[in-house]
């Protein structure tokens, strides 16, 4: 994990929280040289990332049985609900809740990743960030939606009426290279905001097992996307808050500034 809680959230009105993360899975269990018993090792399933979630009943106790600890083992994986499965890269994982049933996994793809070093990330063509609704008993509802030109990078604000918005950086995307490693530096002065919203709550249209997003431009997904610091929805009975673009030194290369740690 880094340093942020944008990767664990509270479904509002329970003690349920829901966790996300990026993962290789794990099999050939063997004992850790360096704790002990009963703390085990474990080897990669793949060198690609996929998403997973866990879900808790309270602060202190898991949804489901706990990861295997069996030295000798095959599998250490099995109990881990998978999000995304197959050979395409994920990475910067957040999750957020819409209400105290729903919630937003979003992850960004790398296509046919080149995955040379175990312990980091993997490069590739970059092919957009992925926005999954899931309900608290951690089953997915519908299909992700993608945008090629939003991403996030931090925590999504819960905004009320089943709308969830977060600030981000609109810039052009490339991963095919390491941070240092010869793509070209720009700066911004300006934020951008998106937002994405489930179809049940007043003033929208109800879209069942699907999210369904604001959209006050012509973003070509379903993601809404504000190119200065103000949010206008048209779908909700929200007013629309405006207010004057963020001035911010936003420096940053055309590549993640960080990834969450890899397990």
């Amino acid at each position: 994990m880094s340093g942020s809680y944008s990767a664990l959230a509270n479904f509002p009105g329970s003690t349920m929280y829901i966790f996300a993360w990026a993962s290789r899975g794990a099999v050939n269990l063997t004992q850790d040289s360096w704790l002990g018993a009963p703390y085990t090792d474990c080897s990669p399933r793949r060198l690609n990332h996929n998403v997973a979630i866990a879900l808790l009943k309270d602060k202190s106790n898991l949804v489901g049985p706990e990861a295997s600890s069996t030295v000798g083992a095959a599998s250490g994986d099995d109990q881990v609900n998978w999000v995304t499965t197959g050979s395409v890269d994920r990475s910067n994982i957040h999750v957020a809740t819409f209400d105290g049933s729903n919630a937003l996994v979003t992850w960004e793809e790398i296509a046919s990743p080149k995955c040379t070093d175990p312990a980091m990330g993997c490069s590739g063509t970059f092919t957009g960030s992925y926005f999954q609704q899931v309900d608290n008993t951690g089953k997915k509802l519908g299909s992700p939606i993608s945008a090629m030109d939003v991403f996030v990078a931090g925590d999504m604000v819960n905004m009320g009426t089943g709308k969830l918005c977060w600030p981000y950086v609109d810039m052009a995307w490339d991963l095919s290279l390491p941070v240092d490693g010869g793509l070209p530096t720009t700066s911004t002065s300006k934020m951008s905001f998106a937002c994405v919203a489930i179809g049940n709550g007043p003033g929208t249209t109800s879209v069942p097992s699907s999210i369904q997003p604001t959209n006050t431009s012509s973003v070509p997904s379903s993601v809404q996307q504000t190119t200065t610091a103000s949010v206008q929805p048209t779908t909700s009975s929200m007013q629309p808050t405006t207010s004057s673009a963020i001035p911010t030194s936003c420096p940053h290369k055309h590549k993640h500034c960080s990834r969450s740690t890899h397990f």
